[in-house]
Order: structure tokens, then sequence, then C-alpha cells
């Protein structure tokens, strides 16, 4: 899973430069209808009912997983389409875009639909 161009930073500062990084005490999901490249913000999907929401990411030496399912809330009628995309980040809203990759099988948000990303699905690996 590639890390964003701000994280990458945000981590050599810190270990090089001694500049602080305060980890984020929550992390959460975002959709995306389209990869969300090096900045993590391209094609987030928001609004008719799909928000980003917390995950707890849990796994020992450099790989990381969803502890549970990430259950977002449910779409409203119009729906949202295929997406093919998610990143990890450190708000509810706003904030920064940590991790980004793809999921597995394209998935698509129908109308009144609840979005699910099945446990253990989200790996998390700093090789």
């Amino acid at each position: 899973m590639p890390a964003t161009t701000y994280l990458k930073q945000k981590l050599m500062d810190h270990l090089c430069a001694g500049i602080p990084y305060t980890m984020p005490s929550t992390l959460y999901v975002a959709l995306h209808s389209a990869n969300p490249g090096v900045d993590g913000t391209y094609g987030e999907v928001t609004g008719n009912g799909i928000a980003r929401v917390a995950v707890v990411l849990t796994g020992t030496g450099g790989t990381r997983t969803n502890a549970a399912d990430v259950v977002f809330p449910k779409s409203t009628p119009s729906g949202h389409g295929s997406v093919p995309h998610f990143s990890i980040r450190d708000a509810l809203t706003g904030g920064n875009s940590l991790f980004y990759n793809f999921l597995t099988g394209s998935p698509v948000v129908s109308a009144d639909e609840v979005p699910r990303i099945p446990a253990g699905t989200l790996v998390v690996t700093c090789t």
C-alpha cells in the first residue's frame, strides 16, 4: 500500500530533522471513485449518505489489517457507482491522507446500500 507524499515527508522530518510528528489518535477510511494518487485526495466519495468511518488497524511487524468490518453509512437512493479505491486518513473531515490503495473486486455502491469492507481485507504494509 503506497504512503502519500504527506506521510513520507512527515516521517522524514521526524526521523532526520527532529521535527515532531504527532500520530493521529484515530484513523479513518475514505472511499474513492478513482486512484487517490500520491496526495491521496483525488476522487473521494462523499455525500449521498457516504462519509469516512473510523478504522482500527491491528497486527505485528510491518503489516496491519482492519480488526473488524468497516461499515459505511447507508447510501441514499442515488448511490455512487464504482468505488475501486480507498485511503486511510487522519481526520473525519479535512485532514490528511496517509495511505491509499485499490479495493479488490472494484465494488459498487448502489442505491440504498450499506458499503462494507470485510475484516482483514484492508492491508497496510511498511516494507
